[in-house]
């Protein structure tokens, strides 16, 4: 911000607030920022900006998309920003999302008590998944490479481990990184040069029918080959699921264990990370019924554990929280006002249907699909 004369003051001096929020979670903070604004501009951008409609309940405005060139308008003139077409504000224009990223100004962030550091290497991703608002919110664009290879020699110089921050990591030269997001189909081109810490990849869908579906053209002989290499080059990965999306049914288990293939040992771990269906707005699928049926990770874990001892499940959200996620994305700033707070429950069976139960009938209507605001908004 100090490179366009914007300057940081205490909340108090401050002549505006500027929040980032990257995750719907954290709609509490917002709330707060605008109490703590009282009459003064509050303007919100992050992640969550591409989904802006809601947050204009608290908002003043929002930026939608990077916020680079909001930021240099703004130290030249505060209207001159707000008058931006990527601004978006209540009753104005439907806003045109800004791609400008000034690669030569993004820090390299050290993370507080740890010798870990954090660094934006691209932003976008290179795959349009159906239900994915990465792939076709934002341009896939890598950081120069000359730049990216002298940060990772002086994080390495420090003795300090290194973060590459992206949905995708297609285009990265190769570095020590903490972790790579990748495709498994990248991955199989060269697994050398995604040597990490962990290897991070979307497979989503339970069948290899579901994830041609999804975006995904994943096949199940496919999967078995990418955990075998996994296992043969020794590399920690994660593996993301999906549950309950359009055509799911936990029946599906005894394929995905099957696609998976059996391993009586126990390295290197492969963790499953389980999600639960949250169709983001602006997507193929973003208009998608939730239908709340239950993913019994605990029991899922259990089968997976005696088919392949490398398994490790990670911790899953409930039904309940990923549904109210869908529906804060898709309420009118009205709704968003009223909307109930976050559930704080834990995912078992009965959580999505008591959950519901308790929701209006405007808010509930959100959930059931094409016929939400936000699709009635849009067209």
């Amino acid at each position: 911000m100090h490179a366009f004369g914007v300057e940081e003051a205490g909340i108090v001096e401050a002549d505006a607030l500027w929040v980032s929020m990257c995750d719907v979670s954290e709609a509490p903070m917002l709330k707060r920022a605008r109490r703590q604004a009282g009459r003064r501009p509050l303007i919100m951008g992050g992640f969550e900006g591409w989904m802006w409609r809601p947050w204009l309940a608290w908002a003043d405005a929002v930026v939608v998309g990077e916020g680079w060139e909001f930021m240099e308008a703004w130290g030249r003139d505060p209207d001159e920003a707000m008058s931006l077409p990527c601004v978006a504000t209540t009753g104005g224009r439907s806003p045109v999302p800004s791609s400008l990223v000034r690669w030569d100004l993004a820090p390299l962030v050290c993370t507080p008590g740890h010798r870990r550091y954090l660094y934006l290497a691209a932003r976008g991703c290179h795959r349009r998944c159906a239900f994915c608002l990465s792939g076709h919110c934002q341009q896939h664009k890598v950081n120069d490479e000359a730049r990216l290879v002298e940060v990772a020699r002086v994080v390495r110089a420090r003795k300090s481990r290194l973060t590459w921050v992206t949905n995708d990591s297609r285009g990265l030269p190769p570095a020590p990184v903490d972790v790579h997001s990748v495709t498994a189909a990248d991955y199989m081109d060269d697994p050398k040069a995604y040597k990490a810490g962990l290897v991070r990849i979307g497979v989503e869908g339970w069948t290899d029918a579901c994830r041609a579906k999804l975006g995904k053209p994943l096949t199940d002989a496919r999967l078995r080959e990418v955990v075998q290499a996994l296992k043969q080059w020794k590399q920690p990965a994660q593996l993301y699921l999906m549950a309950d999306y359009p055509g799911w049914s936990y029946d599906m288990l005894p394929a995905l264990m099957d696609a998976i293939g059996q391993d009586t040992g126990s390295i290197p771990p492969l963790f499953l990370k389980v999600t639960y269906f949250d169709p983001c707005p602006g997507t193929p699928m973003g208009d998608a019924a939730i239908t709340g049926q239950w993913c019994d990770t605990m029991e899922m874990f259990a089968r997976l554990g005696t088919h392949n001892h490398r398994v490790r499940l990670w911790g899953t959200r409930s039904r309940a929280r990923s549904a109210w996620r869908a529906m804060m994305h898709r309420c009118t700033p009205e709704q968003a006002i009223d909307a109930p707070a976050e559930p704080k429950d834990t995912n078992t069976a009965e959580s999505f249907d008591t959950w519901r139960a308790g929701l209006s009938d405007s808010m509930s209507h959100n959930l059931d699909g094409a016929t939400s605001e936000w699709a009635k908004m849009r067209d």
